[in-house]
C-alpha cells in the first residue's frame, strides 16, 4: 500500500473535495476552484515537447504560477482571490525562483497566495477562506513581505 501521495494526487484530492463535497457543507463557491497546468507533462520526444512548450507560452502560459486558483473575493475589501501552490506532504516548504517572484507579484496586486503541504492543509485554507476566518487574513498580512503564507 502506497503511504505517500504525489503532489498531483494531493491536488486531485483538493479538487475532488471542492467540486464534489464542499457543496454538501453549503460551500458553493468552491465550484469555481480550478487548476493552472504549468507543470503539465508534455508528450513526445524532446523536440516535440519543446515545440509544445513554445506553443503554450505563445498562448499565454506563464511560468511560476501557483497550482490552483479560487477567483472568489474575500468580502468587499479583502484579497481579490486565492492562489494555492500545492506541495506533497513532507515536500518543499518554500518557494524559490520563478514561483517566488510570481507569488510576490500576485500578492502586490491584491491577491492572496498560500503554499500548502498536502490536501488537508489546502482544504483547511479553503474552509477558512469560505468562512471569512480572520485568522487567515492575519496570517496572510503577517507574511505579505515574503509574498505567501505557509500551511501544513
Amino acid at each position: 500500500m502506497k503511504l505517500e501521495r504525489s503532489e498531483a494526487e494531493e491536488q486531485k484530492a483538493v479538487i475532488d473535495w471542492a467540486w464534489n463535497h464542499a457543496h454538501l457543507e453549503g460551500i458553493h463557491s468552491m465550484k469555481h476552484l480550478y487548476a493552472i497546468p504549468n507543470g503539465a507533462w508534455l508528450g513526445g520526444n524532446r523536440i516535440q515537447a519543446r515545440n509544445q512548450a513554445i506553443k503554450l507560452k505563445a498562448q499565454g502560459l506563464k511560468g511560476g504560477m501557483p497550482d490552483l486558483h479560487l477567483p472568489v473575493r474575500w468580502g468587499h475589501d479583502g484579497p481579490l482571490s486565492l492562489y494555492i501552490e500545492m506541495k506533497k506532504r513532507g515536500g518543499a516548504y518554500t518557494l524559490v525562483g520563478e514561483q517566488l517572484a510570481r507569488a510576490k507579484a500576485l500578492t502586490s496586486l491584491g491577491h492572496a497566495v498560500v503554499l500548502c503541504q498536502g490536501s488537508d492543509a489546502a482544504i483547511k485554507v479553503l474552509l477558512q477562506w469560505a468562512a471569512h476566518d480572520d485568522r487567515l487574513l492575519v496570517d496572510l498580512a503577517a507574511h505579505r513581505e515574503r509574498g505567501y503564507a505557509r500551511y501544513r
